[in-house]
């Protein structure tokens, strides 16, 4: 990192050798910019890839692997401002070469190939504020649009990249909040929601050509408390405290409320 008056400027980068897929270079840099006292700009733009899985490459029997399957790529940027507690953020990602799968292809054709790309945009909003010396508020907003720009499979409405349609389970709206309170210097309780908007996915219970659904939204409601004395720390963690079983994921019922209970012991 460099450092120069009000300016900050992180550099980084990483050099992947492969024997598959050969070299890969990618990097990430920043630029944070001081206005004020509590007033702060920021940017950073940076690149990765991923390579396919040995299954993708290699996979044989009722799925056929695709040896000549390139890494997946993405370049992303943002720029924001933070201000106190608060921060807003723009974010772009571009994907290509992502790889997508193919149930029914001509006989001998692999299942996996790659296909253009899609594009990924939105802001983030993230707000911490403490109320009193002993609660603190936060909470996080994320719009997210996603696009598929060109897919390998452009007929199939059924396909996992549907050009013009948004990448699946990426839901357009996402808001997170929480509250901690600290119960004299011992006990904390935690109180926490989420709400995540609609989003496209597959379905295959539903005939060919039909599989592409909306899931409607859900909440979800969380609560956790501790309480320490000495080396002794007790535990707890409702986990969906309303017990809403919404589908997150098509023919998969959600979990309903869990409790969790734990005991962790400190050992010099």
């Amino acid at each position: 990192m460099i450092s120069v008056g009000r300016t900050a400027l992180t550099l980084g980068g990483r050099v992947d050798d492969n024997s598959q897929f050969g070299s890969h270079i990618t990097y990430r840099t920043g630029l944070v910019y001081r206005v004020a006292t509590d007033t702060r700009l920021r940017a950073s733009m940076g690149t990765g890839f991923k390579e396919p899985t040995f299954f993708e490459n290699f996979a044989r029997g009722f799925v056929l692997g695709n040896p000549d399957l390139h890494p997946e790529r993405s370049r992303s940027w943002e720029v924001g401002v933070e201000r106190g507690g608060l921060a807003v953020t723009y974010f772009n990602q571009r994907f290509r070469d992502l790889i997508e799968y193919n149930p029914a292809p001509p006989p001998g054709a692999p299942n996996y190939f790659n296909v253009a790309g899609a594009i990924a945009d939105g802001v983030e909003a993230s707000l911490d504020q403490r109320l009193t010396a002993r609660v603190l508020f936060s909470a996080k907003y994320t719009y997210l649009h996603t696009r598929v720009q060109q897919s390998g499979s452009p007929g199939d409405p059924d396909g996992l990249f549907v050009p013009g349609k948004p990448l699946i389970r990426r839901p357009a709206h996402t808001l997170v909040s929480q509250l901690a309170a600290s119960l004299g210097t011992r006990a904390r309780v935690t109180v926490g929601a989420r709400w995540v908007g609609k989003r496209d996915d597959l379905d295959f219970s539903r005939p060919a050509g039909q599989r592409r659904v909306t899931m409607r939204p859900y909440p979800r409601l969380n609560a956790a408390a501790e309480y320490g004395r000495g080396r002794l720390l007790l535990t707890g963690r409702v986990e969906n405290l309303v017990d809403d079983r919404a589908e997150q994921i098509p023919g998969f019922r959600d979990r309903g409320r869990t409790v969790l209970l734990g005991v962790r012991i400190a050992v010099d």
